[in-house]
């Protein structure tokens, strides 16, 4: 068993002095001492695994890695991440963990703290002067800025997609694209041919596919007319309506003589239905023809539709419908074409009623 004696955990974040710009060391510099169970120096080469961890017990480590360590007389020194890269944030409190050869990893694992003032150099949140900034939320004055949220004022000038200095920028491509000089026109969208990306008009026959809603009301594409029936238009094709059709004026039908108007499929009679023409007459003509001559008329069908289905049974139920008929007011008993089993019934004819 092999004991442990930390000497020091010193975290470097170090910004080289160079006229380039240099990457910040993602290395630690850590010392220990280690002694075996009769508190006797270790001496000689062996293996270590070092583990950071964002919690001082349990959890899960963050960055691991093991390192083949000369120890001389019980002291080592090893910079952490010279085997295996340390991409951690370092904007939360880091724990290290210790484990000597196959024994345990030691307890309690050690605090990593900072040098100095140096908590953030290498990602900075404010950074008020810096030759090379690699990551800063605020730069108020940075010569060069790898990666920065605000930028007060920089000296040097902008790569890539975005291009220019702090006072004359300029977007000179759009992922990699590049992007046209052509001033935009009104109404003029930006849109990429393949190559570029240039100002371009929005055309409802070739940019709009397929079924769009329409404010107000109803469906349009780009190849199918939205019937506004708001306006005056002509409208082709058969139109089927599921619903109700509601006019607040008058329908006209302009269809050529010898054609119907319109046409009903369905044989249920409608009540109320107010027609100017019948059989080619208008309905003041029939008033003349019947009810002017005709004092009372009785209407007899076989199928229901009149108001008796047995010519015998109407005019033995004359006084009802006709009253006493006479001269001046003669009653009509109108007998409508079809089939009617009188069987022993007769049909007494009576003066003033004709059939």
């Amino acid at each position: 068993m092999v004991k442990g004696l930390l000497l020091g955990a010193v975290l470097f974040w170090l910004m080289v002095p160079c006229l380039g710009d240099a990457a910040v060391p993602q290395k630690i510099n850590y010392q220990g001492y280690l002694t075996d169970s009769h508190g006797v120096p270790v001496h000689g080469a062996i293996s270590i695994l070092f583990s950071i961890y964002d919690s001082p017990s349990g959890g899960t480590a963050l960055w691991r890695e093991t390192q083949n360590v000369q120890v001389t007389n019980g002291l080592y020194s090893v910079n952490l991440g010279d085997v295996l890269p340390m991409i951690l944030a370092f904007d939360t409190q880091y724990y290290l963990g210790v484990t000597v050869g196959a024994d345990a990893e030691m307890t309690p694992r050690q605090t990593l703290t900072s040098v100095g003032y140096a908590f953030r150099a290498g990602n900075a949140d404010v950074a008020t002067s810096a030759g090379t900034a690699v990551s800063a939320t605020t730069a108020t004055t940075a010569v060069t800025a790898g990666s920065a949220t605000t930028a007060q004022n920089f000296t040097g000038t902008l790569a890539g997609d975005v291009t220019g200095t702090q006072s004359a920028t300029s977007v000179g491509r759009i992922q990699g694209r590049a992007v046209s000089s052509q001033v935009p026109g009104p109404n003029q969208v930006l849109r990429f041919d393949g190559g570029s990306w240039a100002p371009s008009a929005v055309s409802l026959q070739t940019d709009v596919t397929g079924v769009l809603p329409v404010a107000g009301g109803g469906t349009g594409s780009s190849t199918k007319n939205f019937v506004d029936l708001s306006t005056a238009q002509t409208v082709a094709g058969t139109k089927m309506f599921s619903g109700q059709i509601a006019a607040g004026n008058p329908i006209v039908s302009n269809v050529t003589t010898g054609t119907a108007p319109f046409q009903v499929n369905s044989t249920t009679m409608v009540s109320n239905l107010n027609a100017e023409m019948l059989g080619g007459q208008r309905l003041t003509d029939l008033d003349t023809a019947y009810q002017k001559k005709y004092g009372r008329v009785a209407v007899v069908e076989p199928d229901g539709r009149g108001d008796y289905t047995n010519p015998a049974t109407a005019m033995a139920d004359s006084l009802s419908w006709c009253g006493i008929a006479s001269a001046i007011a003669p009653c009509l008993l109108k007998i409508m074409p079809g089939f009617y089993d009188l069987e022993e019934n007769i049909v007494q004819m009576k003066e003033y009623i004709d059939i």
